[in-house]
């Protein structure tokens, strides 16, 4: 798209975490993490006329939470609004939102770019829960850390459904990536 640009992107797209990450720490430095919302939301109107929709603000917010917090590798609850927030989706902070297994997957694909981690048994629970609810034996592999806590082994029937919105994330970052870079002139 020739007409891309960050504040398009912010303004109207589900941004993809990683591509969110690298326009930020790109054009405003690592302290970008340290600045209140509302000083990075008027920075990106000034900058790029971006005013980030209400689910790309939770996934900037679930972004600084990676950067700047590990709370989201003990706390299950913590780790399920980064969860929500990666995926581009409402993320309430007065109610459980358990994720599918596929949002998962591919917030696990993104923390690993943006930085990687270890997990507590605390959260490798709350996903081996995650993988039961979806019956979704064998874990998939991206997934290894909390394979230890779902002791089951059947087919999973909705394995291609859940690896299908991994790819199509994947293939959303990689999108938005292009084009980020091109923006930026990094052919």
């Amino acid at each position: 798209m020739s007409d891309w640009n960050p504040g398009w992107f912010f303004n109207n797209e589900s941004a993809h975490p990683v591509v969110a990450d690298a326009l930020l720490l790109i054009t405003f430095g690592a302290e970008v993490y340290d600045w209140e919302p509302e000083t990075l939301w008027r920075e990106m109107n000034l900058t790029w006329r971006a005013s980030p929709t209400p689910e790309n603000r939770d996934c900037i917010q679930a972004v600084r939470t990676i950067h700047t917090n590990s709370r989201f590798t003990y706390d299950w609850i913590t780790y399920e609004k980064v969860v929500l927030g990666l995926n581009t989706m409402p993320v309430s902070f007065l109610e459980g939102q358990q994720p599918t297994l596929g949002q998962v997957m591919a917030a696990t694909d993104a923390i690993k770019i943006i930085r990687p981690v270890t997990y507590n048994d605390e959260v490798a629970r709350y996903v081996a829960a995650v993988v039961i609810d979806d019956a979704a034996y064998p874990v998939p592999g991206i997934l290894d850390f909390c394979k230890q806590y779902v002791p089951l082994t059947v087919p999973n029937d909705n394995a291609k459904d859940d690896e299908a919105y991994r790819q199509e994330r994947v293939q959303l970052m990689r999108t938005q990536l292009a084009s980020a870079l091109k923006w930026l002139g990094w052919n």
